[in-house]
C-alpha cells in the first residue's frame, strides 16, 4: 500500500470488516492470462474465507488449475461532497470506506463435514433470523445439496487492511468534516463521523 496512513493493522478490525461486508470480489488469473474478478457472497470462518458455487464451470476450473487467488470486501462509509471543502473545486469529493485485501490459495472443499459447515455458516451471515434446519451432512434432506454443491476456501497468506477516513489531513480539518457530517445526520454519517475522530 503506497500511503501508509491508510494501512490498518488490527485483526479484528478484519474480521469485522468481512463479517460486515455482504459482497466479496475474487480475483483469478484465468488460462489465457486475462483476469477475472467475481463477486460473490462469503464468510468468514475459522481463519479462512468460504464460499460456494456450482462443481463445474470457469470459476471452478480456474481454482483446480491455477488457485493463486486474490479478494476482496469492503465496507462503504459516508460520502463526502466536494463542497465541504471548496466552493469551486471537484476534486475533494471522496468516499470513506474500509475494505480487506487477501492474497490466499484457492481450494475446492472436498470434506462433506466441512462443506456443511461452511455453508451453513453462509447462512447464519445472510440469513441471521434463521427458521431453517440446520445444514448437516447426517440430514437426509440435505444430501443431494451437498453433493450437487460446491463449495470453496481460501487459505490466508497474506492480509492488508486499508481504512480511509482523510488521515491524510490536518486535524481540524478532519474535525470539520466531522462536524459537517454529524450536522447532516445521516445514521451512516455519525458513525463516519466518530471513525473520522478516532482513526489517526
Amino acid at each position: 500500500m503506497r500511503r501508509d496512513e491508510l494501512r490498518g493493522t488490527d485483526r479484528l478490525e478484519a474480521v469485522s470488516i468481512m463479517e460486515r461486508a455482504h459482497v466479496g470480489y475474487l480475483g483469478l488469473v484465468r488460462e489465457d492470462g486475462w483476469p477475472r474478478v467475481v463477486p460473490l457472497n462469503f464468510v468468514f470462518h475459522d481463519g479462512r474465507i468460504y464460499f460456494h458455487g456450482a462443481g463445474e464451470g470457469e470459476k471452478y476450473d480456474i481454482l483446480k488449475k491455477r488457485p493463486k487467488v486474490a479478494f476482496s470486501a469492503d465496507v462503504p462509509y459516508s460520502l463526502i461532497p466536494s463542497h465541504w471543502r471548496s466552493s469551486s473545486m471537484a476534486c475533494f469529493a471522496t468516499q470513506m470506506y474500509k475494505s480487506v485485501h487477501i492474497r490466499g490459495i484457492g481450494e475446492v472443499v472436498d470434506d462433506f463435514s466441512e462443506k456443511a459447515a461452511a455453508l451453513d455458516k453462509i447462512m447464519q451471515k445472510y440469513q441471521p433470523e434463521a427458521k431453517y434446519d440446520p445444514i448437516d451432512p447426517d440430514n437426509a434432506a440435505y444430501q443431494g445439496h451437498l453433493k450437487m454443491t460446491a463449495a470453496f476456501r481460501v487459505v490466508i497468506e497474506e492480509m492488508e487492511i486499508k481504512l480511509k477516513f482523510s488521515q491524510h489531513l490536518p486535524a481540524a480539518t478532519r474535525e470539520e468534516l466531522a462536524r459537517k457530517l454529524e450536522e447532516r445526520g445521516l445514521p451512516i454519517d455519525l458513525q463516519t463521523a466518530g471513525e473520522i475522530r478516532k482513526t489517526r
